[in-house]
């Protein structure tokens, strides 16, 4: 070894440098990898899917192109946050890295675990599962469209925010629908606004009670169904405990954002390419 290191010491006072053929360490090669924009900073976008299946339709696309649109956030750069690390920044406790997003998925289909968590663990990406806590309770008895208990403590274990979209509110007055007077923003034939406010109230706190009892876990996010809220509702999800309320509005989570109406992107839907979903995100995220 000696002998070597006298030779290398000739060679370079000889000649000054090493030839370029020379490999002087080849288990420390320097990697070049290519650096990725920086599109936008202190801020993050939360994308919002709903369902995976073989066909897409409405708010449902395959497991393919759920596939295809990780690989573009991971190819171009984008940082997938949780939303606790969103909340940590909005209370000024975190940063964000810049190009951030996070993923969540809302209703509580069983793909959100077959597919969705799935995709997500391969990666060690976090995410958010927001569950109708009925279906949930009814999974596996009435149907098994549903992510039940078992599933949902697995995903809690492995980096998925299990939280509340209500216990029975994603649904519409009998005879309104498609109106778009949700269970949640409307007062019942009949009902008084003390009766309405008890209603909506009593809903919220049932879910995030069954879910802190079986997951034994803290539950501070709440979805509305269909993304449909007013005042009231945002009064009663306070009062039940929560302090973060998910929209969907189109925009991007800022210092300036109020935590009761968070906004998200619903991007899972029929047709949307991984082109169009990057588009989508440096829009929002520059705006």
């Amino acid at each position: 070894m000696k002998g070597k290191l006298l030779i290398l010491a000739i060679f370079l006072i000889t000649f000054g440098t090493l030839p370029a053929c020379i490999e002087v360490n080849p288990l420390h090669k320097i990697s070049q990898t290519k650096s990725s924009p920086i599109y936008y900073k202190n801020r993050a976008v939360v994308l919002l899917y709903h369902n995976f299946k073989n066909k897409e339709c409405g708010t449902a696309i395959t497991p393919d192109r759920f596939e295809q649109h990780l690989d573009m956030l991971e190819a171009e750069g984008f940082k997938v946050v949780s939303l606790q690390e969103i909340t940590l920044f909005l209370n000024g406790k975190g940063t964000l890295p810049p190009n951030a997003v996070s993923i969540t998925m809302d209703d509580g289909h069983r793909s959100n675990y077959t597919v969705g968590y799935k995709s997500l663990k391969k990666r060690h990406w976090p995410g958010t599962v927001f569950v109708l806590i009925k279906n949930t309770e009814e999974a596996g008895t009435k149907n098994d469209q549903w992510l039940n208990w078992e599933q949902l403590r697995i995903m809690s274990r492995n980096n998925i925010a299990i939280m509340s979209h209500s216990f029975n509110g994603h649904q519409f007055i009998k005879g309104r629908y498609p109106s778009g007077d949700s269970w949640f923003t409307t007062r019942l034939p009949g009902e008084s606004q003390a009766d309405y406010q008890e209603r909506i109230y009593h809903d919220l706190l049932t879910a995030r009670l069954i879910m802190q009892k079986k997951l034994d876990l803290p539950v501070e996010s709440f979805a509305p169904p269909f993304g449909m809220y007013n005042q009231d509702v945002i009064r009663a999800a306070q009062k039940a405990g929560y302090k973060y309320i998910w929209t969907t509005a189109r925009q991007a989570v800022t210092s300036a954002s109020a935590p009761t109406e968070l906004p998200r992107v619903s991007v899972g839907r029929k047709n949307t390419t991984a082109q169009q979903l990057k588009e989508t995100i440096i829009a929002l995220g520059q705006r």
